[in-house]
Order: C-alpha cells, then sequence, then structure tokens
C-alpha cells in the first residue's frame, strides 16, 4: 500500500509571507520560476476536475471556491475559499490528488478569498510531499483536519475502491 501520510508543517506569519513572495520555503522556493502555459492549463484543468466532486467553481463571492486561470504560469495556482463550509479533509485530499499528479514544482494554495472570508484567514500550501499550514486559528486546522504532524491522503481513496 502507498504511503498516505504526509507531514504537515506549521507556518508563522511571517513564513507564511516568505512563502508567497518566494513560491516555497525550506529549499522548496520556485523565485519567479514558470511553466510553459499550456503544461499548467492542463495541470488547472487536472486541479478543477478533482474540485469538480466538492462542488462547481464559482465567482469569488458566491461561495464555494474561485480559482482565477488567467494568471502567470508559475506552478503555483491558489484556490480562493470563499465559504467555510467547504473547508474539509476532503477538500485537502481532492487538492493533494491534483497535485500528487503533476509535475514535481507545482503546490498549490488553498487560501480564504479577501473580502468574501475574512475570519479566519489561512494559507494552505501543498506540495507533493509536504503540507505547509498558517491559520489565524486553530479552528480552520481543525475543519480541514491539518491540526496534527501527519495528514492521511488516503483515507477517502480507499474507501471509494472498497464500493467499487
Amino acid at each position: 500500500m502507498a504511503e498516505t501520510l504526509i507531514k504537515i508543517i506549521r507556518l508563522s506569519e511571517y513564513d507564511r509571507d516568505y512563502y508567497l513572495n518566494h513560491g516555497g520555503i525550506h529549499g522548496s522556493e520556485l523565485d519567479g520560476k514558470h511553466s510553459s502555459t499550456d503544461e499548467y492549463d492542463a495541470n488547472l484543468q487536472h486541479l478543477l476536475d478533482c474540485l469538480a466532486t466538492i462542488g462547481p467553481l464559482k465567482h469569488a463571492g458566491e461561495g464555494g471556491y474561485y480559482v482565477d486561470r488567467y494568471v502567470a504560469p508559475d506552478f503555483f495556482p491558489c484556490i480562493e475559499v470563499s465559504t467555510e463550509s467547504i473547508l474539509s479533509p476532503r477538500l485537502i485530499r481532492r487538492v493533494h490528488e491534483a497535485v500528487s499528479k503533476m509535475e514535481l514544482d507545482y503546490r498549490v494554495d488553498v487560501c480564504n478569498a479577501c473580502v468574501f472570508l475574512n475570519d479566519p484567514r489561512f494559507n494552505i500550501f501543498i506540495e507533493r510531499h509536504v503540507i505547509y499550514a498558517y491559520a489565524s486559528c486553530e479552528a480552520a486546522l481543525t475543519l480541514m483536519g491539518l491540526d496534527g504532524q501527519f495528514f492521511d491522503s488516503g483515507i477517502e481513496r480507499d474507501s471509494e475502491q472498497l464500493r467499487h
């Protein structure tokens, strides 16, 4: 059976800002590195396909989540969550599932959509082998199953396979 536990590293607000500015931390920094537009679009579409099981993509402020498809192809797409109701381990599993099938440099930021969801504030940086988590309150991390040292990315996938 494949390894399903992913290490969670908690970030301070300072470290979160560093990650946002450099596209990584602790050796994973992208520092402006870009992918080809076609590769980025294909990976972004795969991410959206994984997210479709959670709910439809919506415009910011309409509830749910929003992904800006028209940003520079920088290996670092962002999912802006505008309603707390979709914060769950399932959301994190789906995003990790997408990231694990992308090229190694890809990572995804799951964050609160400013203006629409200001409390809690969070950035969850999901890389293939590690999740970096920042949140203004512990409850947000608990909702997403990120309040421990490890995240189990395989529980839902394993239970789905048993049903088929």
